[in-house]
């Protein structure tokens, strides 16, 4: 029976007992103690031996945003940057 575990980054994984490496990318499920039951998928092997393998879990309820950019797109200095330039910071108030 695959249950919850804590990893030592302090993030939640499975605990796996088998006798092969499980795969990056499959989806096992999981049990905890009240018997209530998750779909998870392994995206890395943290440790296997002895019988056991330690798995962190992709998080499935989390989406992804783009932040808003802060800099002129059409500057070529701002796109290498990743930040205004200083060129486009300045403006009439800073007189």
């Amino acid at each position: 029976m695959n249950t919850w575990t804590k990893l030592r980054t302090g993030s939640w994984g499975v605990r796996i007992p088998c006798t092969s490496k499980p795969s990056i990318g499959s989806s096992v499920t999981v049990t905890k103690r009240g018997g209530e039951t998750k779909t998870v998928t392994i995206s890395a092997v943290v440790y296997f031996g002895n019988g056991v393998a330690l798995c962190s879990i992709g998080s499935s309820n989390t989406t992804t945003r783009k932040r808003a950019a802060n800099y002129d797109r059409s500057c070529a200095d701002c796109r290498r940057l990743g930040r205004m330039c200083k060129q486009c910071e300045f403006d009439e108030y800073d007189m």
